[in-house]
């Protein structure tokens, strides 16, 4: 249990695969009183590319759900590719934010794009667009490209989930982390190269 009584967490998306992983994950250290998906303008292109638009889009999403709804937590999952010593690996950034202004910063697992997708994605076509899906409604709000290149072994919900169960961290464990600021996550995102 959270330092909350019941907690409402406001989620910056719509897409139903964020929003239950956000209830799953939350659920386990806080008493949810509710989840309300809020959709946001996450001021980054719909294919975010490299770690500070994809930062940026969950840090928008996290902040702005947990003021448009005067929530307890807001949460901001955006993903995209970024570089790993020149390797672009796909991966979701989850950002928690609570009412008293400290954050949390999570990660999924990264996975390669497929060489088939990885320049088109790189200049910024969404990766579902591109991927060539079997069954369209297998992407952005089923398993995800990398439940099709596993076969089902792990979804988009399961990669979710795992970088917001990384984000919350902080703010349930008090006593072993000083959670960032709003103000002071900002001002380092901003000052990250592109």
């Amino acid at each position: 249990m959270g330092p909350y009584m019941a907690a409402r967490v406001a989620v910056g998306t719509r897409n139903p695969v964020k929003v239950v992983a956000v209830e799953r994950v939350l659920a386990r250290y806080v008493d949810l009183e509710g989840v309300e998906p809020v959709r946001v303008d996450p001021g980054v292109p719909s294919q975010p590319v490299g770690f500070k638009q994809v930062l940026l889009g969950a840090f928008n999403r996290a902040t702005s759900s947990r003021n448009i709804v005067d929530a307890d937590y807001g949460v901001g999952v955006e993903a995209g590719p970024v570089s790993l010593a020149g390797i672009p690996l796909e991966l979701q950034v989850a950002i928690v934010v609570d009412k008293w202004g400290r954050t949390g910063v999570g990660i999924s697992p990264g996975f390669q794009l497929p060489s088939s997708v990885e320049a088109r994605v790189l200049r910024g076509e969404e990766l579902g667009s591109v991927f060539p899906a079997k069954r369209p409604g297998d992407l952005g709000e089923g398993i995800g490209v990398i439940g099709v290149l596993t076969r089902g072994g792990v979804t988009r919900l399961e990669l979710t989930m795992h970088a917001v169960e990384m984000a919350i961290l902080p703010l349930v464990n008090e006593g072993l982390y000083t959670p960032l600021t709003v103000e002071d996550l900002r001002g380092r995102i901003r000052a990250m190269d592109l």
